[in-house]
């Protein structure tokens, strides 16, 4: 399962605009909007997808992901249970959300793991693996010069710097 936790629309973000006032800086004028938040990724032991999502719902409670400020949305993970990931193909949309998401290299411990494991736990939830990842979910307008949303937005990241070579992956950008 995976939980995408990002400020409501309605609430100032400081990093998302301070990333969306750089890219505007550097020329990225096609990045409307850059909204930071977390993609917590678990494994669940259920026997049904809608018994997952009320534990992970549950869950999402306890870590007092839920406020006034903060966006939840709960999904069944890519690739969860044989389905293969599928990004859609993006041609000639007038806008699309890409979320880029930035996880920790092999071998590398993130300390943003161990609070859901403990709170899973400590509230009896079956979840075996928890990982948690930064997440920008990234307003691309228009159509991007030189190619797709996804490849306007790896060049903005190779320019911005905005994941850390030492402690972590190559973004992973799908559509969101």
């Amino acid at each position: 399962m995976e939980v995408a936790v990002t400020r409501k629309p309605t609430c100032h973000d400081p990093e998302g605009w301070a990333i969306t006032e750089l890219g505007t800086r550097l020329g990225y004028t096609h990045i409307s909007s850059v909204r930071v938040g977390k993609l917590v990724r678990m494994d669940v032991n259920s026997e049904s997808l809608e018994e997952a999502t009320r534990s992970v719902a549950a869950l999402c409670d306890d870590m007092y992901y839920y406020t006034s400020v903060n966006s939840v949305d709960i999904r069944e993970a890519p690739g969860a249970n044989g389905k293969p990931h599928e990004i859609p193909v993006l041609r000639d949309l007038p806008a699309c959300f890409v979320d880029a998401v930035i996880n920790y290299k092999p071998g590398i411990p993130n300390p943003d793991n161990q609070p859901v494991l403990e709170a899973a736990r400590a509230g009896n939830y079956s979840v075996s693996n928890v990982s948690v990842s930064k997440m920008l979910r990234i307003c691309v307008a228009d159509s991007p010069p030189g190619g797709t949303p996804l490849g306007y937005v790896k060049k903005f990241d190779r320019e911005c710097k905005l994941h850390n070579e030492l402690l972590h992956e190559d973004l992973e950008l799908r559509v969101a």
